[in-house]
């Protein structure tokens, strides 16, 4: 290393040496960064590693990517077994987005290779060229009712009573034998596990019945795009749990949401009046006759990004932003003030 930089020392010109150097190996180092062939280049296009994921399947912003997928060592050996590593190119997926994606890592595939549900665990890692996550298999799905009154499903992955993952690193330690450790894509609907929805159903397939868990604690502002939740067991509720349709809390859900959407009880736009940066929120008009409606946002905070009769469906742009919402039918303006929360 000492001949290294006595040859340099030689070659540039002394009153200079140190600017001319650095700029000499910042060159140097961006026609080799040019010409290196990187990791997803070389096995996108491989049938081996590359798979075609359905990215939020019965969300709004559900799409097919082309994605290259590997294994990922871990020192526990059941997260090994459910965790993948994934390498798109940049900006195609977020931590807590879904990914159904084939459950065959060994050969080529076919139409009888079965379909798996994955979380993306991990921020995505940029180097360069490409993306870097890791996802993680959903053992488990759970039904939430939304707003309107449809159903949401969400996957789970779950920790049992021995491991509890921490969200950077691979390392594991004990917890309570009372309490489950488990992460779901954060959304205004699951911010609400833990406060508004306090139980959760959930099909276990070795039992081929139901199992209940009771929502103890709950942290919507741990992660960018996963909330963390901590369960307990529980057990069914024939006062309040739908078995046919498998949600807990179903009666509890409708009930709060009827109440709140009689247009004998409320005239306006209805909706959160707060909403997180990238995330949607639905508004509807309150005022019997909606057939013709024209909706607008005035400010730069948020979009509209789909419409239906009498809705909209509005996405937060820019954090720490106030918006006016106005949905108008003939001479009459309705108007909602929406806050866009950052992250």
């Amino acid at each position: 290393m000492d001949n290294y930089y006595a040859l340099m020392r030689t070659h540039y010109n002394p009153g200079k040496m140190k600017e001319a150097m650095v700029e000499d190996i910042h060159h140097t180092m961006c026609e080799e960064l040019q010409t290196i062939l990187t990791e997803y280049e070389v096995k996108m296009g491989n049938p081996y590693f590359t798979r075609t994921a359905l990215v939020n399947p019965t969300l709004k912003d559900e799409r097919k990517l082309e994605l290259v997928c590997t294994f990922q060592k871990n020192k526990d050996a059941l997260l090994e077994s459910q965790t993948r590593r994934i390498l798109t190119q940049i900006g195609e997926v977020e931590q807590g987005d879904y990914l159904y994606l084939p459950n065959n890592w060994e050969s080529h595939l076919d139409e009888s290779v079965p379909m798996a549900k994955y979380l993306v665990y991990s921020i995505p890692k940029t180097d360069h060229s490409f993306d870097e996550a890791i996802v993680m298999e959903c053992q488990k799905n759970i039904k939430l009712v939304d707003e309107q009154g449809d159903i949401r499903e969400f996957g789970l992955f779950a920790w049992d009573n021995k491991t509890r993952m921490r969200i950077n690193s691979n390392d594991t330690s004990a917890s309570s034998n009372s309490n489950f450790e488990c992460f779901v894509k954060k959304t205004p609907l699951t911010a609400k596990l833990g406060y508004e929805i306090t139980r959760l159903m959930m099909w276990d397939k070795l039992l081929g019945r139901y199992i209940y868990r009771e929502v103890v604690a709950s942290n919507p502002l741990d992660n960018k795009g996963l909330i963390t939740l901590l369960l307990k067991e529980s057990s069914y509720d024939p006062s309040e749990d739908n078995l046919e349709l498998g949600i807990a809390e179903y009666n509890k859900q409708t009930r709060k949401n009827k109440a709140v959407l009689d247009p004998r009880a409320y005239k306006g736009i209805y909706g959160e009046g707060e909403l997180t940066e990238s995330m949607t929120g639905a508004y509807r008009l309150m005022d019997g006759n909606v057939a013709s409606v024209t909706w607008h946002i005035i400010g730069n905070g948020a979009k509209i990004v789909e419409v239906q009769e009498g809705k909209c469906i509005v996405m937060g742009t820019k954090g720490f932003q106030t918006v006016r919402l106005t949905a108008t039918m003939g001479e009459v303006v309705y108007e909602k003030r929406i806050k866009v929360k950052g992250w």
